[in-house]
């Protein structure tokens, strides 16, 4: 907070307080900072996701997808196929998300909430939709005005 005995510029030294001279603005204004009003969105079939990674090669890889759908409320466990993922990593990882993205196909989710996405879950997630044979399209609930 601004206060009028903090107007003055000081300079201060070990014996001393000097004033400089004086700010010509002020720092503190009501209507500068204003909180942000949510806007509220009416979800009926949403789902949440979540991803573990084990690093292979020194390369982070999907091995399991956790998600919950509402209204259900069970939680459905994605595995990778281990025997594959040692044979064939790429298939495998494909597969896990194949499998994944019917669940939500066939249970009509139409949002998802995903745990770390603008960082690091984000870029295995859009990588796994670029290479899917459907198509998909990507939104934020909101913006910012």
């Amino acid at each position: 907070m601004e206060n009028l005995q903090n107007k003055h510029i000081k300079k201060i030294t070990k014996n001393s307080i000097k004033v400089l001279g004086n700010r010509t603005y002020s720092t503190y204004s009501k209507s500068v900072i204003n909180p942000l009003t949510p806007k509220l969105i009416k979800l009926s079939n949403f789902a949440t996701m979540d991803i573990e990674t084990i690093s292979i090669n020194n390369n982070q890889i999907p091995i399991c997808i956790t998600s919950c759908i509402n209204p259900a409320k069970t939680a459905n466990l994605f595995l990778i196929d281990p025997i594959l993922l040692n044979s064939n990593l790429e298939l495998s990882v494909s597969k896990l998300w194949e499998s994944y993205f019917n669940y939500l196909s066939n249970n009509k989710v139409s949002t998802i909430f995903v745990h770390y996405l603008g960082n690091f879950f984000g870029f295995f997630l859009y990588k796994a939709l670029s290479s899917s044979s459907q198509i998909y399209y990507l939104k934020t609930l909101s913006k910012l005005k």
